[in-house]
C-alpha cells in the first residue's frame, strides 16, 4: 500500500503505526521507501543499544539519566539489532500514572515534544476507522479477500465517511466558521474560479460570431447559433447545479 500510494504521487514525512507493526523489519522497509517512521513500542524482548550495552524498553528506560516529573519522562537515541539509529521517547500513560509508554522516532534531529505532537495524530486516524466500522459498515459489508476490492471497498467507505463528516462540522462545529473557513477562503482566492468559468463562457458564446467573421457560418444563421450554444451552456449550468443539490443538501445554499 505504501508503495502503490508512493507511485501515485502522494508524499509524505513519515508512517505513524501502533504497536502491531514497529518492529525492527518492517521498520528497514519502511525506511528503505524513504519514509520515517513514528510508531509506539511494545514491552517485547526487542533489545536496543545504548552507550554499549543491549538493553530491553524496561532496562534501557531505567538506564536512561535525568527523568522529568512531566508527561515527558526521558528520550534515548539508540540502535536497533539491524543497526537502525531511532529515538525512543518514554511518555507519562494517564491511565497509571506509575506507568510509561515509549514512542520510537527514526528521525532523531526531532525535539521530543515534536515526536509526541506528531504521533498523536495516529488518534483521528483511528477515530476515523471506528466511525466507519461503527456506521458505515467497515470490516462486515464485504467478505472479499481481492486486494483490490478491498481497497476499493475502503475507498468508497472513506468517501461517504469525508461527506458525512463535512455535514456534521458545517452543522455542529463552530470551527467550520473559524479558521477553517478563512483558510478555506484564502485557498479559493489563489484559483479565481469564477473567473475561470466566466472566461470559458464567453469563450463558447463567442465561437458563433467568430465562425461567422471566418465565413464558415450561413448568412442568417449567427443568432440560431447563438441560441442553441447559450441552450446548451443553461442545460449544463443547470445539471451541475442539480448534482450539487443532491450531493449537499439546501440549507447550504442559505
Amino acid at each position: 500500500m505504501l508503495k502503490q500510494t508512493l507511485s501515485s504521487g502522494i508524499n509524505a514525512d513519515y508512517v505513524l503505526m501502533d504497536t502491531w507493526f514497529t518492529t525492527d523489519p518492517f521498520i528497514q522497509k519502511i525506511n528503505a521507501l524513504g519514509l520515517d517512521v513514528m510508531g509506539m513500542v511494545k514491552q517485547l524482548r526487542q533489545r536496543y543499544e545504548y552507550n554499549g550495552r543491549l538493553l530491553n524498553l524496561r532496562k534501557l528506560f531505567q538506564a536512561i539519566p535525568n527523568k522529568k516529573c512531566g508527561d515527558i519522562i526521558c528520550s534515548a537515541i539508540v540502535k536497533t539489532k539491524r543497526g537502525i539509529i531511532c529515538k525512543i521517547v518514554f511518555i507519562r500513560n494517564r491511565n497509571c500514572k506509575r506507568d510509561y509508554l515509549a514512542i520510537l522516532s527514526t528521525n532523531i534531529s526531532l525535539d521530543d515534544c515534536e515526536i509526541v505532537r506528531l504521533y498523536a495524530r495516529r488518534w483521528l486516524i483511528e477515530t476515523c476507522f471506528r466511525a466507519q466500522k461503527q456506521y458505515f459498515k467497515l470490516g462486515t459489508e464485504t467478505y472479499a479477500r481481492d486486494y483490490d476490492n478491498l481497497i476499493s471497498f475502503i475507498s468508497i467507505a472513506s468517501i461517504r465517511f469525508i461527506m458525512m463528516e463535512f455535514w456534521r462540522r458545517y452543522e455542529e462545529d463552530e470551527r467550520s466558521l473559524g479558521a477553517l473557513f478563512r483558510f478555506t477562503k484564502e485557498q479559493i482566492q489563489d484559483i479565481p474560479y469564477q473567473a475561470a468559468i466566466d472566461s470559458l463562457m464567453r469563450c463558447f458564446i463567442s465561437i458563433p460570431k467568430i465562425l461567422e467573421e471566418a465565413g464558415l457560418l450561413k448568412k442568417g444563421c449567427l443568432v440560431k447559433a447563438e441560441q442553441i450554444i447559450n441552450d446548451l451552456l443553461g442545460s449544463w449550468f443547470n445539471g451541475i447545479c442539480n448534482f450539487l443539490k443532491q450531493v449537499i443538501p439546501l440549507p447550504l445554499a442559505r
